[in-house]
This record gives structure tokens, C-alpha cells and sequence, in this order.
């Protein structure tokens, strides 16, 4: 009986005990004075305020409480700003699509003795897109006397001018009247466009003019550039200026063969009406047809 009583007593001492170890370990942590932080630090409760002692070995533990050690006292952690986004690629530009304009025209006539006039006229045509070809360009041109009548059209069907180009069309009417031709109205249409693949036109040299029997005959050269032969029925057109620069005619004529690549060829043609004396500058294009 004495062994049991002895026994209780143990028991209740040692619940007491524990009971008083479990108060002081889970202290609530909400006793700290104002200006400090309730914090558990190894294991104990600290109130945590700046300036207080630390150590570096508890920093974990002081800054998920918002402190960090520092030369032995506690100081407030700054927050870290998110570092912001990179701004986003801009978008790529989108392509020009092509398009061209007729920026020159201009014609020269002769009549003649038969019955009917000779007109050789001249269109500068630039694509304005600096990314796309323009391809199957049709050419409409309508040549006026000095009231605005038509007296004659022609019109032609261009394979392709490239990308940021400008291209000579030359052409020549025949109408029976013996009214002057004065001026040219031109339509342009695109049938087509692709991104730039044409390259550069073919390269003209050495064009010079002089008195033919009906006009201006302008001569010069051609060279193929591309890796294919070039057709004997590509269009090589002439426009020619004055000191002004205004168009004052022009016309058109073939190669003589086919021409392979990096081969060249001469051409001649001969601008209906137009005196050499007028000429200032002439240029030519010649179409890209290939084989």
C-alpha cells in the first residue's frame, strides 16, 4: 500500500513537470512588447526588434521573420524587387506589297507619206515595294492629240519587274491621221506578286543615238545575268529624255537570239519622230523571260 501511494505521487510530479516544460515551450507569441517581432529562434521564443544581438547562425530563422544578421546586430531585410520582364520582341515588319507606278511618259510622231503617223512612245515604271516583285505587269498606253483624243493604243504584258526597280517601257502605234501625237496616258495592273527573287535586271551599256532615216536610233548592249538562258522574245524597251528630263519617246525591239548565261548581245531601235537634237539621255530595260 505505502509502494503504490508512492507510486501516485511520482506520477502526478511528473505530469506537473511536463506539463509546466510544455507552457514554457509553446509560449503564445503574442507577449512581445511593441516595436518588436514574436519569432521562434533555435527553438525559443525571442522577441525581435533592429539593433538586437544575432547570430549569423540563426540567419534562416531571422529572415523568416523579416531581420538579417548583420555584423552581429539584426537589421530589416530589404525585399528583393522582382526583376521585370524582359519587354517582349517587337513583331516583324510586314512586306510592301508591290506595287507600280507609271512616274514618266512621254511620245514622238512622224507622218509619213503614206497616209498614216509613226508614234514611238516611252513609260518609266517603278515598283515602289522594296520587298516583293511585281509579276505579270500589263501596260495599257493610249496616245492623245492635243485635245485629249485617242488617236492609237498599244499595250503590253511585262513578265516581272523586281522588287524596288525601275523598268523602261517602250512601245510604237501606227493611226491614219495626219494629227500630231502630244501626249500618253498610261494604265498599269500587277497580276501578280512574290517576295523579291528576280535579282537585278539585266545590265545595259554603251547606249548611244544618232539620226536613223525616220528618227533617233539608239543603239546599245545587254548582258544575261542569270543562271538560265534568256528568250529571244524578251522585251528590250527604250525611253528616252530631254534636258528637262521629261520623256520625249521611245520604242521597243528583241534580242537576236537566245542568250546563255553571262552572254551578251547588241539591240537598235529607231523612235519614230523624235530629233536627235532633243535628246538629252536615253535608258533601257530588258525583261527578265527566261527559257
Amino acid at each position: 500500500m505505502k509502494t503504490a501511494a508512492l507510486l501516485f505521487v511520482a506520477l502526478v510530479t511528473a505530469a506537473g513537470c511536463a506539463s509546466a516544460a510544455a507552457a514554457h515551450t509553446f509560449q503564445p507569441m503574442t507577449s512581445c512588447p511593441a516595436g518588436t517581432k514574436p519569432a521562434i529562434v533555435g527553438g525559443n521564443f525571442k522577441c525581435l526588434r533592429v539593433g538586437q544581438a544575432c547570430a549569423s547562425k540563426y540567419s534562416p530563422a531571422y529572415s523568416k521573420f523579416g531581420f538579417k544578421c548583420v555584423a552581429g546586430h539584426l537589421r530589416k531585410r530589404t525585399a528583393v524587387p522582382p526583376r521585370p520582364k524582359p519587354a517582349p520582341a517587337p513583331a516583324p515588319p510586314q512586306p510592301i506589297a508591290a506595287k507600280v507606278l507609271a512616274d514618266k511618259a512621254g511620245v514622238s510622231s512622224r507622218y509619213s507619206s503614206i497616209g498614216s503617223t509613226f508614234a514611238g512612245y516611252g513609260v518609266v515604271l517603278r515598283n515602289v515595294s522594296p520587298d516583293e516583285d511585281a509579276l505579270r505587269v500589263s501596260v495599257l498606253a493610249n496616245v492623245l492629240d492635243a485635245a485629249g483624243r485617242i488617236l492609237a493604243s498599244d499595250s503590253q504584258d511585262i513578265v516581272g519587274i523586281p522588287a524596288g526597280a525601275t523598268y523602261y517601257v517602250g512601245g510604237d502605234v501606227i493611226y491614219s491621221s495626219a494629227t500630231p501625237a502630244v501626249s500618253l496616258e498610261t494604265s498599269v495592273q500587277v497580276g501578280g506578286r512574290h517576295s523579291k527573287s528576280i535579282g537585278a535586271l539585266p545590265p545595259i551599256a554603251n547606249l548611244r543615238w544618232t539620226s536613223g532615216s525616220s528618227g533617233a536610233e539608239v543603239d546599245g548592249e545587254f548582258s544575261n545575268p542569270y543562271t538560265r538562258t534568256m528568250s529571244d522574245l524578251a522585251r528590250i524597251g527604250v525611253v528616252c529624255f530631254d534636258a528637262s528630263g521629261n520623256v520625249i519617246g521611245g520604242d521597243r525591239t528583241y534580242p537576236p537570239a537566245q542568250l546563255p548565261p553571262g552572254g551578251r548581245a547588241g539591240f537598235s531601235v529607231e523612235i519614230e519622230g523624235l530629233s536627235v537634237s532633243r535628246i538629252s539621255s536615253c535608258s533601257a530595260s530588258v525583261e527578265p523571260e527566261l527559257e
